[in-house]
């Protein structure tokens, strides 16, 4: 029986998927540079030839999940931005919102940090990117500056440092007991009022 056109998509985005699924359990566990896509491809089930019909290349695998990490990103601070909170109470939903994304992506999120680290991220050189980063930094500048903390600048830096480093501590740590969003509450406390 000849298959429609729309099961046809579906069964192609399934097949995507289950690529892009095993492409980032391999980048996670073994690393970018240790994983080949013949290897993503022998995890998957498929052809190599096959996986090339997804995706071009590793790289585009990569472009892809780090997509992914950054359009979570960008959901909390399109989620947040329009509650109209108060400083410190907008602080405390961003980084309630963070911790709650990192933990439930630990495999994409270990991926943007890895790539993140490497010489040479040019990912993270993209206008889009460049952009959204730029957002993250502007917004955090505006709450440590209605929040009247005397150098704005340095607190954003300061404070974007501490909470990706709690993140990088959860992701990487071996004591599962690390409690990232006790963590970030003690940082953000010192700008309660």
């Amino acid at each position: 029986m000849p298959k429609t056109k729309e099961q046809f998509e579906e069964i192609r985005e399934q097949s995507r998927k289950l690529i892009l699924d095993t492409a980032a359990s391999l980048f996670a566990e073994k690393g970018y540079l240790n994983t080949s896509i013949s290897t993503i491809a022998k995890e998957a089930g498929i052809a190599k030839g096959s996986l090339y019909h997804y995706f071009k290349s590793k790289e585009e695998l990569l472009n892809e999940l780090l997509i992914y990490a950054i359009g979570k990103e960008k959901e909390i601070f399109d989620k947040v931005e329009p509650m109209g909170l108060p400083a410190f109470e907008r602080l405390e939903q961003l980084c309630k919102e963070f911790s709650e994304v990192v933990m439930e992506n630990t495999r994409e999120w270990r991926i943007y940090f890895n790539f993140s680290l490497q010489a040479d991220a040019s990912f993270f050189k993209e206008e889009h990117v460049v952009a959204h980063l730029g957002r993250v930094q502007m917004t955090f500048y505006q709450i440590f500056e209605e929040l009247g903390v005397e150098d704005p600048l340095l607190e954003t830096s300061s404070f974007v440092a501490q909470m990706f480093g709690a993140f990088a501590m959860f992701l990487y740590s071996p004591n599962e007991e690390f409690q990232l969003q006790r963590v970030l509450m003690h940082y953000i406390n010192r700008y309660r009022t």
